[in-house]
């Protein structure tokens, strides 16, 4: 997370990036999560994972 992200706010371009040591999903699944609402609030600095979007865990599954 490049940006704090508040629950039921959309995933954008602006707020989420892949970014080094990666400890988050891979940067292959961005483009997954981009345009997904947020699970819950999320501080800046946060590693993504699949729970952290909302309708997510099929697309992992």
């Amino acid at each position: 997370m490049v940006e704090a992200v508040a629950a039921g706010e959309v995933f954008i371009e602006r707020n989420i990036r892949a970014i080094r040591p990666g400890y988050g999903l891979a940067p292959y699944h961005l483009d997954l999560i981009l345009n997904r609402r947020a699970a819950h609030v999320m501080k800046r600095g946060t590693p993504l994972t699949s729970d952290d979007a909302l309708g997510s865990k099929s697309i992992f599954d």
